[in-house]
C-alpha cells in the first residue's frame, strides 16, 4: 500500500531591512507564529543604533499569531526605551484583526501604506510641554 502524505508549502519567514528615504524599515513576510523571535532580533538589531524611527512592514505577513502579537508589544516598549518611534505597516485581515481583537492596534502607531508611515517617520513629533504653532 503506498502511502500519500499531504505537505503545506508554508512560505518561510523572511524579515529584511533597508533605508527608505532615510528611515529604516523592517519588512517580514510569511507566518510570523513560532519563528516570532526572528523578528523581535531583527528589531532589538535596529535599536541599537538608535534610529529616530523604525517601520515594522507586515504587509506581507500570510498568518500573525500570539507570538507575533507578543514580540510587537516587545518591540514597541523596547522602542520607547530606546527613544524611537516605531511604525506598523499592515493592510490585511491576518494582521489587522488579531491586532484588533487584542487592542495592541491601540498601543502601536498603524498605518496601511508605507509612504504613509514613512512620512510620519521624519516628522518630528512635538516635544513634551510644546504646542505645535497656530496656523
Amino acid at each position: 500500500m503506498t502511502r500519500i502524505e499531504l505537505v503545506e508549502d508554508v512560505p518561510p519567514l523572511s524579515v529584511r531591512t533597508r533605508v527608505c528615504d532615510g528611515v529604516v524599515v523592517t519588512a517580514v513576510s510569511g507566518e510570523v507564529d513560532d519563528d516570532a523571535h526572528l523578528v523581535l532580533d531583527e528589531v532589538r538589531a535596529q535599536l541599537e543604533a538608535r534610529p529616530a524611527a523604525l517601520v515594522l512592514d507586515l504587509r506581507a505577513v500570510t498568518y500573525f499569531g500570539s507570538t507575533g502579537l507578543t514580540a510587537l508589544v516587545t518591540g514597541h516598549r523596547q522602542a520607547a526605551q530606546a527613544e524611537t518611534k516605531l511604525l506598523v505597516v499592515a493592510d490585511q485581515r491576518a494582521v489587522l484583526r488579531p491586532l484588533a481583537l487584542t487592542q495592541v492596534d491601540r498601543l502601536v502607531e498603524l498605518h496601511q501604506d508605507l509612504p504613509t508611515a514613512v512620512a510620519a517617520a521624519v516628522v518630528p513629533a512635538p516635544r513634551s510641554g510644546q504646542r505645535p504653532m497656530p496656523g
